[in-house]
């Protein structure tokens, strides 16, 4: 026995399938937004370098949307060594800036996931290393070599969490 199936009637159960099978995004998307990504920057170097380094790196991570610049309690660490390079007459010719990318896991969520009071252990924030990098440039490569370093830390790491 053949049945013919009207078109028509699929319609309005094709469009209720799409409409289970789309994900909404919409709550996803606001609790996103409500919360910054906290991100600590930790400089080493001669002063004049590293205050250049860790001034420019904070102003361009505060002007990303959904970023907040801290102290010693980001969910990412930026731990950067700042080294000049000089010729022999002692005029500096450039610069390496060594970058350690670290993630800080809150050890307060994973207590709570395993069912433990997060106040009854008393274990710290666990820093995961996840990337070094290395730049060099010429002496006037400093502003450039930050704005790689966070153009970088912000497609590889930033992007999937804003």
């Amino acid at each position: 026995m053949k049945r013919d199936i009207d078109a028509n009637a699929l319609i309005p159960l094709i469009l209720l399938l799409l409409m289970c099978a789309i994900p909404n995004n919409t709550y996803a998307l606001s609790d996103k937004s409500e919360k910054s990504i906290t991100i600590d920057i930790l400089v080493r170097g001669d002063d004049e370098a590293k205050d250049f380094v860790e001034g420019t790196i904070a102003r361009i991570l505060d002007s990303m949307p959904r970023t907040q610049v801290v102290k010693n309690t980001g969910d990412w660490e930026l731990s950067i060594a700042v080294t000049h390079i000089k010729e022999a007459d002692a005029r500096v010719s450039g610069y390496i800036v060594s970058t350690v990318i670290i993630k800080r896991l809150n050890t307060s969520d994973l207590k709570t996931l395993l069912g433990c009071d997060p106040d009854s252990a008393k274990v710290n924030d666990i820093l995961m290393y996840v990337n070094h990098w290395q730049f060099s440039g010429g002496s006037g490569a400093l502003k450039s070599l930050c704005e790689k370093i966070v153009s970088d830390f912000d497609r590889e790491y930033l992007q999937k969490w804003r």
